[in-house]
């Protein structure tokens, strides 16, 4: 992957369709009922703020990987042991969206499909995306981008065209005080998806103009 190089609108492509993922199906701030709203809106504030630092840091330390960030600031030998906590997150990551979309398709379209079939074809595609290298992932979500956004979007006209938004259902607000929202907020939704961001990091060596990094993923 070392001779991939993005552009920042790919960049920022591709952090929106991580985002989107899996925050979609399973939903987010649930736990804070009818201040859900509130919860998300918290939650993207605190991914703000980490964004931020690791814009920052990928300007401190331009050119180098996450796991080279880490070690220079924290040594080697502590540096390794966080990279493999780092690692074994993003197989956690990686394993739990799987088996989420597996789940959501066996749901809806593939009810008679065995789980696993649908997890190996799935993988199947992972690792074809994985060997082809990052540009080649950077310009497929390019392509699929502008679908996925008109399916949005055509989503919520129906939902206005089916009368279906009723204010009503947001109130009372902070029924239960500020306390159920934030324990909603932190550490669930800044963690998820918000704070998933932190992958990009390992990405953004690769960007070409690394001055666009911060205001572009922000």
């Amino acid at each position: 992957m070392d001779n991939n190089k993005i552009s920042p609108f790919q960049f920022f492509i591709l952090m929106v369709l991580m985002q989107l993922g899996s925050a979609v199906v399973v939903g987010i701030g649930m736990d804070a009922k009818q201040d859900a709203w509130i919860a998300v809106l918290l939650g993207m504030v605190g991914g703000l703020c980490l964004f931020s630092i690791y814009g920052y840091l990928g300007k401190e330390h331009p050119g180098k990987h996450l796991f080279d960030v880490i070690e220079s600031i924290v040594g080697k030998m502590a540096g390794k042991v966080i990279g493999i906590l780092y690692i074994s997150y993003f197989i956690y990551i990686a394993a739990r969206v799987l088996r989420d979309f597996g789940e959501l398709l066996i749901t809806t379209v593939l009810e008679d499909t065995p789980l696993i079939v649908i997890l190996m074809m799935m993988m199947m595609i992972i690792i074809y995306a994985v060997v082809m290298g990052l540009e080649v992932l950077a310009r497929t979500g390019e392509i699929f981008a502008p679908y996925m956004f008109l399916g949005i979007f055509l989503f919520i006209i129906f939902v206005f065209v089916g009368n279906l938004p009723d204010t009503r259902n947001l109130q009372p607000v902070l029924e239960q005080g500020w306390k159920p929202v934030l324990a909603t907020t932190f550490p669930n939704v800044v963690s998820f998806p918000f704070g998933e961001t932190v992958v990009f990091w390992s990405f953004m060596s690769y960007i070409k103009n690394k001055n666009n990094i911060l205001p572009i993923g922000l």
